[in-house]
């Protein structure tokens, strides 16, 4: 049997190729190698057996995305992309794949601090951009949102305010990069998704989000199979949006260690309430999270497409209501 799959990014989807020849006894005569295009001659007058080629999932998973973003990118006819690079983690695995996919001259990484960022945020996005070779803008966000502040009616307190800042963020984003004739990538992660912590039109913007089907927790897993382009601090510094002062990511959300293995239960095998407590989670963290999960539909339908690394992401294949959403 002669096995000849696809290579490459179609959206969101990526066929990892790994073409292969089998006996009529099930043994493997040959395999191409995964994620690559290839002409291949192989003589069935001499057939011998091989080992299956050995694969590591951060390897598939670095290699899926690569691609993905390659090809997005290419076929779609575009040459360089602009990432938004906050100094966190999720940025900075994004401008790392992106710099991996389409080569540092096609990467343009923007630094757009606000009152709230940290002079270690810079310190970061200075650091990740020197280890990629990548151009690094900076563009404070302070007047801008000032300017928006005072042109409403009522001066804007609390998430109002907060979320401003992302919605500038992705204004100037989307102008430099028609200004450039790029494409903006979104960072959002799976775990942020399936919650609705985002920005609907900031943080969210963008024609691809390359990472938004990995759950935080794989985001530092293949951020440390990366560490000598990541720095160490950027890996290990607790996650925040800063949109407020000394504000992180756990004053609003439970730790990703015990978000993400409610969430895959949720997602990946649609458990009720009832069967979530059942499979051992607490009660109180499956209420804390269930009623977000089921409010964000509405932020998922707005995404860019994600590229596809797990059996069940947010995109075309999924399907869920918004208004009547299901409830346990």
């Amino acid at each position: 049997i002669v096995y000849a799959n696809l290579v490459g990014g179609q959206d969101g989807v990526v066929f990892d190729g790994g073409s292969f020849i089998v006996d009529a006894d099930g043994r493997l005569l040959f395999q191409a190698p995964a994620f690559t295009e290839g002409l291949y001659v192989f003589d069935l007058s001499d057939p011998r057996p091989v080992a299956p080629e050995e694969s590591d999932e951060l390897d598939q998973m670095q290699s899926a995305l690569v691609l993905g973003i390659r090809d997005y990118v290419s076929k779609n006819g575009f040459a360089s992309v602009l990432v938004g690079l906050s100094g966190g983690i999720d940025s900075a695995l994004v401008a790392t794949l992106s710099v991996e996919a389409l080569g540092p001259e096609h990467v343009t990484a923007v630094y757009l601090p606000s009152e709230f960022s940290s002079d270690e945020s810079r310190e970061d996005a200075q650091e990740i951009a020197r280890r990629l070779s990548i151009e690094l803008l900076e563009i404070p966000l302070s007047a801008t949102h000032q300017a928006l502040r005072d042109a409403l009616p009522e001066t804007p307190t609390g998430l109002a305010d907060e979320n401003l800042q992302p919605r500038v963020r992705g204004t100037l984003l989307m102008a430099l990069a028609n200004q450039r004739n790029a494409l903006v990538l979104c960072p959002g992660n799976k775990s942020e998704i399936a919650i609705g912590y985002n920005t609907l039109y900031g943080d969210t913007i963008g024609a691809l989000a390359p990472i938004a089907d990995l759950y935080k927790t794989d985001v530092y897993r293949l951020a440390e199979s990366l560490a000598d382009r990541i720095p160490r601090r950027v890996i290990e510094k607790p996650p925040t949006a800063e949109l407020r002062p000394n504000h992180r990511d756990e004053d609003d959300l439970p730790p990703y260690s015990e978000l993400d293995p409610l969430l895959g239960k949720i997602i990946e095998t649609n458990l009720s309430r009832t069967e979530l407590i059942a499979a051992g989670f607490d009660p109180e963290l499956v209420d804390r999270v269930l009623p977000r999960y089921y409010a964000s539909e509405y932020k998922r339908r707005q995404l860019p497409p994600a590229i596809k690394v797990t059996p069940k992401a947010f995109g075309v294949g999924r399907r869920m209501p918004i208004t009547n959403a299901y409830r346990d």
